[in-house]
């Protein structure tokens, strides 16, 4: 997808997280991300936020507990000594994109 600073290259990893990946590919597919979905709480060093889209019909589909996406299963375990995978992958390492949650089985479109 193209931003205000150029080309966003985003390669997806169905392995990784399918029900996410679904998702996300099918955002891409509907065009969701053509109604410019801003960038939105930089944290320096740490991590930016977006997902909503620049058309608020758009987000519809997305909103409320009914719509929202099941976790994926953790392709890591938890705890600070499983910070990587058997092939050195970290876990959100610089360039990760996940979506944000408030609570088990509550991602949407962020």
């Amino acid at each position: 997808c193209e931003t205000t600073v150029g080309y966003l290259h985003i390669v997806v990893h169905p392995s990784w997280a399918p029900l996410g990946a679904e998702r996300f590919l099918n955002m891409v597919e509907t065009k969701y991300f053509s109604s410019k979905v801003a960038l939105m709480r930089c944290v320096k060093g740490f991590l930016c936020q977006f997902g909503i889209a620049g058309i608020p019909e758009y987000n519809k589909p997305y909103n409320g507990r009914k719509n929202s996406l099941q976790d994926d299963k953790n392709w890591l375990p938890e705890g600070p000594t499983h910070r990587t995978n058997e092939l050195g992958v970290k876990r959100f390492s610089k360039g990760y994109l996940a979506y944000a949650g408030g609570g088990k089985n509550s991602r949407s479109n962020q």
